[in-house]
């Protein structure tokens, strides 16, 4: 007579059913092959990602000493009916290169205990396409002065900057330039009207 475990083995074999034991390992090791499949699949392209923002992006050659031959100037400044403040702004492309994508950035210096410092708050205005050499702009910019802090700000003492493309829309060549403008009194760089 047959005990109830052979039964069971033999009622197994005849259909052929497995243990549940080796159903639920197959489960389990396809699980964790999907998952790291899947982490990998992630998690390599944010390695890649991160080798490339690691490079060192060189300067394309000349670009310092060209740069040093643009010229940002304050011609003059004209109190507005509206409250406003207009500025006249002249850039001086003074080298045998094309600008490209050129913005220019606005900003008073604010007033500290020890002198004075950058403005976080800045008026940004792109000019177009692109400045050819030996090109002067004369760009006319508004500025509402009514949404500064007067107490904060130093409106005699001008930040512009220029930012830009020498040449071609190549990240070696992008360039920032910046002029701190002072209009006190000895050292007028420009006129009130």
């Amino acid at each position: 007579m047959m005990d109830e475990q052979e039964k069971g083995r033999i009622h197994r074999k005849k259909n052929n059913i497995q243990p549940r034991r080796k159903k639920q390992s197959i489960v389990i090791w396809s699980v964790v092959a999907m998952a790291t499949v899947m982490f990998l699949l992630l998690v390599l392209p944010l390695l890649q990602e991160s080798n490339t923002e690691n490079e060192e992006i060189v300067p394309a050659v000349g670009l310092y000493e060209d740069i040093e031959k643009v010229q940002l100037k304050v011609l003059q400044e004209k109190a507005l009916e509206d409250g406003k403040i207009e500025y006249l702004i002249e850039i001086n492309n003074d080298t045998n290169r094309v600008i490209h994508q050129p913005t220019l950035t606005f900003s008073f210096e604010v007033k500290l205990e020890k002198g004075r410092g950058e403005n976080p708050f800045k008026y940004s205005t792109d000019l177009g396409l692109e400045i050819e050499p030996g090109q002067k702009m004369k760009i006319p910019l508004k500025v509402d002065v009514s949404l500064l802090n007067q107490e904060k700000i130093d409106p005699d003492h001008i930040m512009l900057e220029l930012k830009g493309y020498l040449d071609e829309l190549e990240l070696e060549n992008l360039f920032h330039i910046g002029r701190s403008i002072s209009n006190v009194e000895g050292d007028r760089q420009w006129k009130k009207l």
